[in-house]
């Protein structure tokens, strides 16, 4: 976690401040590592498995629960829910054991979906412009 701090540090000229565990996986050291770096800790409300070779139409579905919940919907019941802080998706650049991997399929289920969920009133932000309400684990 130090070294790649320092890698993205040097690269980009600002300390990070935000920590996703890899796979998700976290121990009970884990917080307290990332404080010590002066880092939160975030994770996801939605991964859809956009590292999967799977058609972009199975990924489109798999991102259809931010809509839902864009409508205060509940994507199994359907029943009218109270408006969340909002969603973190996470998605991939491609998959770990192959460096530079194809992304067409995610691009293609981004194509579908950002301009739906822009007529939804969805907005877009970074975690940073949330001022991390809503994103510790």
């Amino acid at each position: 976690m130090l070294r790649c701090s320092e890698a993205i540090g040097q690269a980009t000229w600002e300390e990070p401040h935000w920590f996703r565990p890899p796979f998700g996986f976290r121990s009970p050291w884990l917080g307290a590592l990332v404080l010590q770096q002066r880092m939160r800790m975030v994770m996801w409300t939605l991964i859809p498995g956009d590292w999967r070779e799977k058609p972009a139409d199975w990924l489109i579905e798999r991102m259809k629960p931010i809509a839902a919940h864009a409508q205060g919907l509940s994507s199994k019941s359907k029943t009218p829910q109270k408006p969340s802080a909002g969603d973190i998706l996470c998605l991939h650049d491609g998959d770990y054991a192959r460096p530079n991997a194809d992304r067409s399929r995610t691009l293609a289920a981004l194509e579908y979906w950002l301009p739906r969920w822009g007529d939804l009133g969805l907005e877009f932000v970074t975690i940073k412009q949330t001022n991390g309400k809503a994103v510790e684990a």
